[in-house]
């Protein structure tokens, strides 16, 4: 029997350019699994939240990660990962 979650002791941080030229700060913890990565942190930046948590669900350059407005929208972002 395999474990299914190998713990990988990588810890992230960077920044998000959202397409409304905002600026977003994170730091976070990543887990592989299954060739899947699952991020947990920390960002910044968001109206409402001085520090909010962070989850990320990432496959090759695709990501999908919970969102939420202060309106009380809930969605979900779905979204290509662009590295410099």
């Amino acid at each position: 029997m395999r474990n299914v979650f190998e713990t990988v002791i990588d810890v992230g941080s960077g920044l998000f350019i959202s397409t409304l030229i905002q600026l977003f700060i994170f730091l976070c913890k990543y887990f592989s699994f299954y060739n899947t990565e699952l991020e947990l942190g920390l960002v910044t930046g968001y109206s409402g939240f001085d520090i909010a948590p962070m989850i990320r669900l990432k496959k090759d350059y695709w990501f999908i990660a919970p969102a939420y407005e202060t309106t009380g929208n809930l969605g979900f972002v779905i979204g290509m990962e662009y590295k410099l």
